[in-house]
């Protein structure tokens, strides 16, 4: 070794020890550190080990609660009636910190903040138009904005609500519907349309649509499937009755019912009353409300009896309507008779014969969707109106007749559903040969309506 070698031999060794001191300082700071996360994973299992023993507790009760005449007769088995013994985790439980809300508190909270909503006052706004198509026809207008509805409905104080229709339709406006309802069992007040829907009980004050045979639930167009109405709406109904009075409707899963003492149908001055009585077979009570199908089988009777200003019946009105659902066919059919119980007196005093005349129809709609995979439906309609007069009065003046005859019309079109907010239709009629001379009849009509709804 040579001699200018020594003097390295102190750095060396000293490297050396320096190396060895380090070592042992850094096993001896990782055991330190395994020790300090153990401790910690440590509290944390503790604290899991808590909650889940909560949670279980928990659980327990809540099952309890849901079947308190479970039991379980196995010896070592819990009974779901009877919370588990608490463990020691849970026995240990500490109290939730000052400030911080424990779990059956914010259990309570988000209770009531439901509530709340549930039940909180809102305004629902909804409408539709419509635009319609026409083929060559006595009017000469090849087209022709619809109705324009706004829907109003609000509810207050958990039991009343008030709902409305306002309708502008040919350049002129009117409320159609106007009522404040007083209900049970049932939150949805529908300004129109299929109000038995859904079972409870109503008690309702102002303007409405009569629950009259069935086609009062379609006026609207968007609840329509067909772009006209049947003869029997047409003629008989005179467009739809609807006047102002008071009414009360309710039901069950089913049965419902409908009963009315509103202003006179057919005159300006008198009164009327009147109900219908149907029945709802083959409905399934546990569908969703905001997907409510119509059931297997729907009838119903209705009548109105129509009062003269001195309190003499002038007509009585009667009706029988029947809906039938399988698959995807339906078949809707109604029948109605006016019995006339007083002679029409025109403007010019002369006596004109009683009004009785009797109409029905025979709609089938083949709901095509789960077959095309289209929301596309056809339909096919057979009506028939049968006056047993020959003339009567114009409604624009009532000192011109014109002459009327029997009437029977077939109507086929189709309906294109695009989604909740714009349907087309397409529809064409025909009377084969019936006429009258009343103004702007249309022997045969082919129509195109686009309805858009928000």
């Amino acid at each position: 070794m040579n001699h200018r070698d020594l003097p390295l031999l102190p750095v060396v060794l000293a490297c050396l020890l320096s190396a060895t001191a380090a070592s042992a300082a850094s096993v001896d700071n990782e055991a330190r550190i395994r020790e300090i996360v153990a401790s910690m994973l440590a509290g944390k299992d503790a604290e899991i080990a808590r909650l889940e023993a909560r949670v279980r507790q928990l659980e327990a009760q809540v099952n309890g609660a849901a079947q308190p005449s479970a039991k379980v007769s196995d010896a070592g088995q819990a009974k779901p009636d009877q919370a588990p013994p608490a463990t020691a985790a849970a026995a240990t439980e500490t109290p939730a910190p000052k400030g911080q809300a424990s779990m059956e508190e914010k259990v309570a909270s988000l209770e009531s903040g439901l509530k709340s909503l549930l039940h909180s006052d809102k305004l629902e706004i909804s409408g539709f138009f419509d635009m319609l198509a026409r083929s060559e026809n006595e009017q000469e207008r090849p087209f022709d904005l619809g109705a324009f509805e706004l829907d109003l409905e609000f509810s207050f104080m958990d039991q009343f609500a008030v709902s409305s229709a306002l309708v502008w339709d040919g350049g002129s406006s009117d409320v159609a519907v106007a009522v404040i309802d007083y209900h049970l069992y049932d939150h949805r007040i529908p300004a129109r349309g299929r109000i038995f829907s859904e079972p409870g009980f109503h008690l309702q004050a102002g303007r409405f649509d009569l629950p009259f045979s069935s086609d009062f639930q379609y006026f609207a167009a968007t609840d329509r499937l067909t772009i006209t109405a049947q003869l029997s709406t047409e003629r008989i109904q005179q467009g739809g009755f609807n006047s102002d009075g008071l009414r009360v409707y309710g039901g069950g899963l089913w049965f419902n019912y409908a009963f009315f003492a509103t202003d006179a149908i057919y005159a300006d001055r008198g009164r009327a009353w009147g109900g219908r009585i149907g029945i709802s077979l083959g409905q399934n009570p546990f569908r969703l409300h905001s997907g409510a199908q119509p059931s297997v089988i729907e009838a119903g009777l209705s009548s109105i009896v129509d009062l003269d200003a001195d309190g003499g019946i002038s007509n009585i009105v009667y009706a029988l309507d029947a809906r039938f659902s399988y698959g995807p066919l339906t078949l809707l059919g109604e029948a109605l008779l006016r019995d006339a119980q007083q002679p029409l007196i025109d403007g010019n005093g002369m006596a004109l014969a009683e009004r009785d005349e009797y109409a029905y129809h025979l709609t089938l709609n083949a709901d095509l969707g789960h077959v095309l995979h289209w929301p596309l439906s056809l339909f096919l309609r057979y009506g028939a109106w049968v006056p047993d007069y020959q003339r009567v009065l114009d409604a624009a003046d009532d000192t011109i007749s014109y002459r009327v005859d029997n009437i029977s019309r077939v109507s086929l079109g189709l309906a294109y559903v695009f989604n909740d907010n714009l349907r087309l239709k397409f529809e064409y009629f025909d009377t084969f040969g019936n006429d009258t001379t009343e103004p702007g009849f249309e022997n045969r009509l082919g129509l195109g309506q686009l309805v858009v709804s928000f």
